[in-house]
């Protein structure tokens, strides 16, 4: 799971430099800002980026919610893409503090969706760049 709780993230992400972690396929849309889940879930959404995908740029936005500890860490999240063709959800885990290593999911392992986004159909380099930015946010 993440070292980090999701009160940290609250606080870390309106000033986080995406510039600073050498990524292309993700860019700062408006203000970057944290909004809580409406279900009581706990589940905290970092909004205020786009993704590139297909030569677009797509409004999206990560969401953590909490592990099942109750110490305020997360060990999953996905990135939600708001709008087009890919409107979805895209899991991906953050689990290993040994590795730092974030991997693909097909669905999320506290909060499982329907349908949800296939990594298979969004570029590869965007899958690394999130995975960048995860580990960042979850190990850094």
């Amino acid at each position: 799971m993440s070292i980090h709780t999701l009160t940290h993230l609250s606080t870390r992400w309106p000033n986080f430099d995406l510039g600073a972690i050498n990524v292309t396929q993700i860019r700062r849309r408006g203000t970057q800002k944290v909004s809580s889940s409406r279900g009581g879930a706990g589940m905290i959404f970092l909004e205020g980026i786009e993704v590139a995908v297909n030569g677009a740029w797509l409004a999206a936005h990560l969401s953590f919610p909490p592990d099942g500890g109750g110490t305020g860490t997360f060990s999953e999240g996905h990135l939600k893409i708001e709008s087009g063709d890919l409107l979805n959800q895209y899991f991906f885990s953050c689990d290993d503090n040994d590795t730092w290593e974030v991997e693909k999911l097909t669905n999320s392992k506290s909060v499982p969706t329907k349908k949800p986004g296939k990594w298979e159909r969004l570029p590869t380099q965007l899958w690394s760049d999130i995975e960048t930015l995860a580990a960042m946010l979850a190990y850094l």
